[in-house]
């Protein structure tokens, strides 16, 4: 069978049986709560199903907004790390809206002449994209996706506009090796619990960058990753003569990328209009924002995190928008993707809390893993974590859930600490192709629904799984 019809047939399957991503995220929750009441084994011995009921009732509510550790306190960190998403995928729209970027989407999104060919442009761009940053990746991707559905609209050429938009996601598989990949910058912090500290040879230090971000299995796993993705994908849009459908059969926005913002006929004479109206202001505070981070690279003190990454596509933004008043426009049409992280997260973080109490995430990824060997286990961590990805959406959940469980393991192979990590990145984004949490913003871009990119974004998953099993394997 053809890639382009079994892509068709999966993509008619999840067409007629995907719920819509918030319906999916308080199913998982129920599914979740019961396996965990009746499967879980962290629960006091001989406690009764109602013990259990209760105390994965408080676990489920608590974690939805105030989730303790173990001495009572509340932590900040699920909410502040909530925060922190909804800040990159903001401040990465604003940078994807400056009109040096937008040029540049319209100018690739010109390039290609063929169907097959606007699919590869698609996914180069938002892989490419992603690798930077994984806001960036996703806000391009559905930008460079809706720009080449119009450019062909107007040429009169043929073109499957859901192909497109799930190009336009495959960022999101490859985001975890990049320089936003959660589960690396986490791991630079990584203090192991009282039964591994004797084994663990990092300190406090974390695991070093050397063995994730920089390895050589990384490096050549994001490099054949950035070509091959965008080949697959191309491979899945219809051939000649096959039914498509169009952007003009999506409910895509109209405004134009990087369009000029119509100013106001009456002449400001204000200062403080035309600060608003002009780049001085924003220019200056865009300088001295990277300026700071500069100097800090110069003095050896950067240390790339979220809030480091945060603050790099804030100012930057600043610094190549034409004024404050375009900034601040562009950063209120990205905090409409913020809708779902807003409304989802919660009940995700709810799964992670049930997950822990009942000790259900630590048993599903030793389940996968128990039966590995030194030469498996990269693989089985890949495996595991593409699994609890899809209950726990999100790199910086997933390390929470499996952070020990996968070093452990790790640590009892010989050099296999880096290689294990980077698995569980590769596997987090991978099920993202299934998982449509993060596809939200795109989806408001494009005017495309989450069932009509899942049935080609799954295929591609399947077929690039088999590419990062073999680089973990034998690379």
């Amino acid at each position: 069978m053809r890639l382009e019809r079994f892509g068709d047939r999966v993509s008619l399957w999840f067409e007629r049986t995907m719920p819509d991503p918030f319906t999916l995220a308080l199913l998982l929750s129920l599914l979740i709560g019961l396996a965990a009441l009746f499967l879980g084994e962290s629960f006091p011995p001989g406690a009764a199903v109602f013990e259990k009921g209760g105390a994965l009732a408080e676990a489920w509510k608590s974690y939805l907004f105030e989730p303790r550790g173990a001495n009572g306190k509340v932590i900040q960190g699920y909410l502040y790390f909530g925060f922190q998403m909804c800040v990159m995928l903001v401040t990465g729209h604003a940078l994807a809206s400056t009109p040096m970027v937008a040029k540049g989407v319209k100018w690739a999104a010109s390039r290609p002449s063929s169907a097959r060919g606007g699919v590869y442009v698609v996914a180069f761009v938002a892989c490419g994209s992603a690798l930077v940053h994984w806001a960036l990746g996703l806000i391009v991707g559905a930008l460079m996706a809706r720009e080449v559905g119009r450019v062909f609209q107007r040429r009169g050429i043929p073109v499957h506009y859901p192909v497109l938009g799930a190009a336009g996601y495959t960022g999101l598989m490859i985001w975890g090796g990049g320089r936003s990949g959660s589960i690396p910058l986490k791991a630079m912090s990584y203090q192991p619990p009282a039964y591994l500290a004797e084994a663990y040879p990092f300190g406090e230090g974390g695991v070093p960058q050397e063995l994730t971000l920089f390895s050589p299995l990384n490096l050549a796993v994001c490099l054949v990753l950035l070509f091959f993705v965008p080949w697959i994908a191309s491979r899945l849009h219809p051939g000649a003569g096959s039914p498509v459908r169009g952007i003009e059969d999506s409910d895509a926005q109209v405004d134009e990328v990087g369009e000029e913002v119509q100013m106001s006929t009456v002449q400001e004479t204000s200062i403080l209009k035309r600060l608003e109206q002009g780049r001085v202001l924003s220019g200056l505070v865009g300088l001295i924002g990277l300026g700071i981070v500069f100097s800090e690279w110069l003095n050896g003190e950067f240390k790339l995190s979220f809030n480091q990454l945060n603050v790099i596509f804030l100012f930057g933004g600043l610094l190549l928008h034409r004024s404050l008043k375009d900034y601040v426009s562009a950063v209120s049409e990205g905090v409409s993707g913020c809708a779902g992280i807003l409304l989802q997260f919660p009940f995700y973080f709810a799964i992670i809390g049930m997950l822990l109490v009942s000790g259900l995430g630590s048993q599903i990824s030793q389940a996968i893993v128990s039966w590995t060997t030194e030469s498996t286990y990269p693989v089985a961590t890949f495996l595991s974590a593409g699994f609890v990805n899809l209950v726990v959406p999100s790199g910086g959940g997933q390390w929470l859930v499996q952070k020990d469980i996968v070093m452990e393991g790790a640590l009892a192979y010989q050099d296999m600490t880096g290689r294990a990590i980077m698995a569980m990145a590769y596997g987090d984004g991978w099920s993202n192709m299934l998982q449509p949490f993060w596809a939200i913003p795109l989806l408001a871009i494009t005017g495309l629904k989450a069932r009509e990119i899942v049935g080609y974004t799954a295929v591609i998953m399947l077929v690039s799984g088999g590419v990062i099993a073999g680089f973990l394997t034998f690379f």
